[in-house]
């Protein structure tokens, strides 16, 4: 039986029981061994089927692989811009271009390549793509790895988005109601207890309601590595401004890279549940994953899903259903896009190629 349907079958249970691990605070932790290949590329799947990889193609252009009708095709979306980072990519659960072959409206964040590292947007609407735009956010720091999207509020029409970066060791974001408008971002805010961390970037999820619509409460997850990668934390940010989070130690390390999420409503025992999904580069090079329950702190402990070596750190999507699994990552080659689709176990060479951050 495949990885996933074990991990499904283990959701609708409650017979398991998990006991965190906790690392004292202040207690240095190594650096866990790893094979940490460095940042990858950064996906997305719409209501539509339509599926998004970007990439940052070298430092003034943004790379992207766009599936539709069955067929990948490969577009320059961003030809003139300030690319410090890779780009992070989210879409619109609400928002469409319209047409005959509409699409969700697609956002793109990355840190600028100038003196002031600020955190830089572009977003694909009904008249294509707009900006580059400067959102400010002060001096994010220069690094290969892109800051993390997600959207907040999935009521109609919405484009309530948070982005979420690492400063000084620290969890910082910022966040807009209406995020087509540059002027409207807030922040940067920094998360106090979101922290320390090495890592370069975090992951950033919400969790959408029953059929992607809101859910009953915010559930705003910013995931990122302890101290040394030894282990996997989750911030929970109870709403868009706050300055501190219920940090939860999830353990399931040591961590290879930085963590990719997804998060899903499903119902256990007939009670409305969330559950964040995470995956990372192991130490080993393949690609290694966890989920947590919200209704129950149910942890499933961390599992090998693909045990090939990876050329870059994992991106996943995920449809409304929670079923359906893919990741993104360079191939081994060092030089292609690869897709790994959970469900059937197979990897696919996309064929586009894809130029290592320096």
């Amino acid at each position: 039986m495949r990885r996933r349907s074990r991990i499904l079958v283990v959701l609708t249970s409650l017979l398991v029981l998990f006991s965190f691990i906790f690392v004292v605070a202040g207690t240095p932790v190594a650096r866990a061994t790893v094979d940490d290949d460095g940042p990858g590329p950064s996906s997305a799947l719409d209501g539509y089927g339509h599926q998004y990889v970007f990439w940052q193609d070298s430092t003034t252009t943004i790379g992207e692989a766009y599936y539709t009708g069955g067929t990948w095709l490969e577009y320059t979306p961003i030809k003139d811009a300030d690319i410090g980072s890779e780009p992070s990519v989210v879409v619109s659960p609400s928002q469409s271009t319209g047409g005959e072959n509409p699409c969700a409206y697609q956002f793109l964040f990355w840190v600028g390549n100038g003196s002031d590292h600020q955190l830089h947007m572009a977003y694909y609407g009904k008249s294509g793509w707009s900006g580059p735009y400067d959102l400010g956010m002060g001096n994010m720091g220069l690094n290969s790895f892109a800051p993390s999207a997600t959207v907040y509020d999935y009521s109609s029409n919405s484009t309530a988005i948070m982005v979420a970066w690492i400063v000084d060791n620290y969890v910082e974001y910022a966040y807009s109601t209406n995020a087509t408008d540059p002027s409207s971002w807030k922040g940067p805010i920094k998360i106090s207890n979101a922290g320390p961390t090495n890592a370069p970037a975090p992951s950033l999820t919400t969790v959408p309601g029953p059929n992607g619509q809101p859910p009953d409460e915010n559930q705003i997850n910013v995931i990122y590595p302890s101290l040394g990668f030894e282990n996997l934390e989750d911030g929970i940010i109870a709403a868009p401004g706050a300055t501190t989070a219920k940090v939860l130690n999830l353990g399931d390390g040591p961590l290879g890279s930085v963590p990719t999420s997804y998060s899903y409503f499903g119902t256990l025992g007939g009670v409305g549940t969330y559950t964040d999904f995470s995956f990372w580069q192991g130490t080993s090079g393949g690609i290694y994953g966890m989920y947590y329950t919200f209704v129950n702190g149910f942890n499933s402990g961390s599992e090998e899903f693909y045990a090939g070596q990876l050329g870059s750190t994992p991106s996943v999507v995920s449809d409304s259903t929670g079923s359906n699994v893919w990741f993104y990552f360079i191939c081994s080659d060092d030089t292609t896009l690869c897709q790994y689709y959970e469900d059937t176990g197979k990897l696919t060479n996309l064929g586009f190629k894809i130029p290592i951050p320096s």
